[in-house]
């Protein structure tokens, strides 16, 4: 079969050295010439269009890495500073006076503190559901409305100062005994109906059922009490006495939006670029930059895959989006939970420099070519012309005419030489 198949490229040889034979030089050296210089081109513009790919690649590597790391840092340093104003709130001792002070007040409030409380803080408060927290002293004058005008506006502070969405001090009988911004889970039990189920009262029962400084985070929940707003997280931790006796839980509720806004931010990603984080659960846990034009994201893709597995890395796959992307993945942490954190960009944006750098080759190398073809145009007329003339000259001589002029004599190349021979 070896045999035959290089008979078959000999005899394809011999046939396309019959058909060069048969056309003359005029023609064939611009053919020759033009070949030549398209096969050379060819190869210059793939091997320039591979190492620009390469270097896209690596720079596009390097440049996803360094933002991934960048943006967990930064959630680290959030989730971080979160627990450090917790533990700092917790430690303080007017924070344990104020839980002393409005369990003693809620007591002595009689057999329904939830009902009075709820009436003078949520049902007649003159201002809007989101501004409740504006109203420090409701008017009725008692031991806990006393104690609200007292500490309220520091709690206030806080909040504004740290970015909380709420504070709650919960008695250690689970009673709500104070709210920020006196929601419907303000002055209810936690241990009873609906509420129990409740992660509010998930983080509290942990609380208290914990035994270090290590504070207890939820998941990040959606807030049921505001409908599209981010997502919510709550850290709690006990509030003891000097003896180590437990008196109640401090809770703060965050809103997620840092998360969503640090893994978002279009810094490093170009146009289409998108950072995301996944948690154990194959739920999407911040808001994407981009949304899919049509259905929900889908986040089980091998990056998210291997970065929940504990790996670390770089891949092209099919992105949250559906399009082809370079994607950097790698586990993170984030209060004591494992996450995936993904950064990505479509290639199709990441190699656009490389196919510019193509056209514009192909561009060049196709005004190249034609000015090659006309310069090799004009150098075969100067080779084909005089030997058409000596082609005629050596006609006449064969006729007998043997006086007659023969020109190009003066050449000094091999038209010359005949000439003069």
């Amino acid at each position: 079969m070896v045999i035959g198949v290089r008979k078959a490229v000999r005899a394809l040889g011999g046939e396309g050295m019959k058909v060069l034979k048969g056309i003359k030089l005029g023609i064939r050296l611009p053919l020759m010439l033009v070949a030549i210089s398209v096969v050379a081109l060819a190869i210059m513009g793939v091997s320039s269009y591979g190492v620009a790919r390469k270097i896209l690649t690596s720079e596009g590597t390097d440049r996803l890495q360094q933002s991934l790391d960048t943006r967990v840092g930064t959630l680290g340093a959030w989730a971080a500073g979160l627990t450090s104003d917790l533990h700092a709130t917790a430690s303080n001792a007017g924070t344990v006076r104020a839980l002393r002070e409005f369990s003693a007040a809620w007591d002595r409030l009689g057999e329904t503190p939830q009902d009075d409380l709820r009436k003078a803080f949520i049902e007649a408060n003159p201002n809007p559901p989101a501004e409740r927290y504006k109203l420090d002293y409701p008017g009725e004058v008692n031991d806990y409305t006393i104690l609200h005008r007292r500490y309220h506006p520091g709690f206030v502070a806080l909040a504004e100062q740290k970015h909380l969405v709420d504070i709650y001090l919960v008695s250690v009988t689970g009673s709500v005994i104070y709210s920020l911004n006196k929601q419907d889970d303000f002055a209810t039990n936690l241990r009873e109906g609906a509420a129990q189920d409740s992660p509010l009262a998930q983080v509290v029962a942990a609380a208290q059922a914990a035994t270090g400084e290590a504070p207890v985070v939820s998941d990040f929940i959606r807030d049921p009490g505001a409908p599209g707003a981010p997502e919510v997280v709550f850290l709690a931790r006990p509030l003891r006495s000097t003896e180590g006796l437990l008196l109640g839980v401090l809770v703060f509720k965050a809103s997620a939006a840092p998360l969503s806004a640090i893994m978002a931010d279009p810094r490093a990603l170009g146009q289409t670029g998108q950072g995301y984080v996944v948690g154990a659960d194959m739920m999407l846990q911040s808001t994407l930059r981009s949304a899919p034009a049509k259905g929900a994201p889908d986040v089980q893709t091998p990056a998210v895959e291997r970065a929940l597995a504990g790996q670390s890395g770089h891949v092209v796959e099919a992105g949250i989006n559906g399009a082809e992307v370079m994607a950097v993945f790698a586990p993170f942490t984030l209060f004591g939970r494992t996450y995936a954190a993904v950064v990505e960009q479509s290639t199709r944006e990441l190699f656009e420099p490389a196919r510019a750098l193509a056209r514009q080759l192909t561009l060049n190398g196709t005004m190249l070519l034609v000015l090659l073809g006309g310069l090799s145009a004009w150098m075969a007329r100067s080779v084909s012309k005089p030997l058409g003339r000596l082609t005629g000259t050596i006609g006449t001589i064969s006729e007998g005419v043997y006086d007659a002029g023969v020109r190009d004599g003066e050449r000094g190349d091999e038209i010359g030489d005949i000439a003069r021979a």
